[in-house]
């Protein structure tokens, strides 16, 4: 065989990099199903800050399930809360705030709020977290530090339950997020 020229060598590296640049977009936004536990290979791996990202390109792959589907749905949030409130109320830096509560009444509000914070295709209709949680504030001081516990709370509940952590960190941004209103700052500001 005679030997390649220099330019025959270029452009034979240049068609090799497009071929495996067309494969990596190709897997990229034509990704392979998952498969866990089985001799297929998988097209995705969980990163070191718990997203999903394609083997083939460091673009993470969308989630196509929420974080209520994840969660494992109603059911799972259904057991969650009832496990939360038990929580809640033998801890003795929240169970204050339950004393005078109709906690069948609240165990439906707090499976909703939580179901629709996750993702839930069905929507919360209860009132504001502002208006919701602003008498406690007001009368029961109720602070960040009584927030923090019930984060706590709930996270001890999923763990319990066998929530993997990278869930749990999610259900925690969530629940960073409602902070300013749940407190009654910011725009939610009690203003009586």
């Amino acid at each position: 065989m005679p030997a390649l020229s220099e330019s025959s060598r270029q452009l034979i590296a240049l068609g090799a990099a497009a071929t495996a640049l067309a494969i990596l977009a190709y897997r990229t936004y034509n990704p392979q199903p998952k498969s866990f536990g089985s001799n297929s290979s998988s097209t995705a791996a969980v990163g070191s800050t718990g997203e999903t990202r394609s083997l083939y390109a460091s673009q993470p792959v969308p989630q196509t399930k929420t974080l209520y589907e994840r969660l494992g749905g109603e059911a799972a949030v259904e057991a969650a809360v009832e496990k939360f409130y038990k929580r809640m109320l033998s801890d003795e830096r929240t169970a204050r705030f339950f004393r005078n509560t109709n906690m069948a009444k609240q165990h439906a509000k707090q499976v909703s709020f939580m179901s629709t914070a996750f993702g839930a295709p069905k929507k919360f209709s209860g009132l504001a977290m502002d208006k919701a949680h602003r008498r406690l504030i007001k009368e029961e001081g109720m602070t960040d530090f009584h927030y923090d516990a019930t984060c706590e709370n709930l996270d001890k509940t999923l763990e319990e339950m066998g929530v993997g952590q990278d869930l749990r960190t999610e259900v925690r941004v969530a629940l960073e997020t409602l902070r300013e209103q749940v407190m009654c700052r910011g725009k939610w500001a009690m203003t009586e």
